[in-house]
């Protein structure tokens, strides 16, 4: 639906590297998620940052340009039918006539830099110049149990992706993608991961028992395991 949930901005103390901002901010692109991590920006006005949110699917890629101060995304669209001949682009900058293309989209890297080409597009686009993007977060699935919470990229953040993708072979892969492309177009913004399981890290140990915790757990085998499923 692209309604947003609620969103907070919260600029910090000046230093040398520019202004610390804790961004706190949920999307709505199918999925829930929220985005907290602490980083530096070089832009100066207080409370003024954009958002870009990516999320690279088993087969299209949503995205939106977002001001957490404002009430609707600068830009949105949707990336359908990616690796056909016949995909389908869906855009629209706030204010401006809606977007539908179909063309060629072979690859979710491609439809990344086609999606981030229609946010700078003189005519239809939302900004003028790619360093108003001042932070990239990507919905992940997968991010095993050691991840608690939304993470800023790095290289042992990518190589855990990676090793999950057994777990999500539809998704995880594509969402690697995504955030490699998009460090390459983007070098100067922090990338963010927000993880689908980091939703579940927040439960207490004793309510996500699984089947495989049942069956391997003493203390639960007079359980019935239909309980343990998840």
């Amino acid at each position: 639906s692209g309604k947003r949930l609620p969103s907070r901005l919260t600029a910090g103390k000046e230093n040398g590297r520019g202004t610390s901002f804790m961004l706190v901010s949920g999307l709505h692109m199918g999925y829930d998620c929220n985005l907290v991590c602490e980083c530096q920006t070089s832009r100066k006005e207080e409370l003024v940052m954009n958002v870009l949110v990516l999320n690279c699917g088993s087969s299209s890629v949503k995205f939106q340009l977002i001001d957490p101060s404002q009430d609707e995304p600068l830009g949105k669209g949707l990336v359908e039918r990616v690796g056909t001949r016949n995909a389908l682009l869906t855009y629209q900058s706030r204010g401006k006539e809606q977007v539908r293309q179909e063309l060629e989209v072979e690859s979710h890297d491609a439809a990344v830099r086609l999606a981030l080409s229609h946010l700078l597009d003189p005519a239809v686009g939302a900004i003028s110049d790619s360093s108003e993007i001042d932070a990239v977060g990507h919905r992940v699935v997968h991010g095993g149990e050691e991840v608690k919470d939304s993470v800023l990229i790095s290289d042992a953040v990518t190589e855990g992706i990676r090793a999950c993708s057994k777990f999500a072979p539809l998704h995880n892969p594509h969402n690697l993608r995504g955030i490699k492309v998009a460090v390459e177009l983007l070098p100067s913004a922090p990338q963010v991961a927000v993880f689908d399981t980091a939703f579940h890290q927040t439960m207490p140990p004793k309510r996500t028992p699984t089947l495989f915790r049942w069956l391997s757990t003493p203390d639960l085998g007079s359980a019935s395991p239909h309980w343990f499923v998840l």
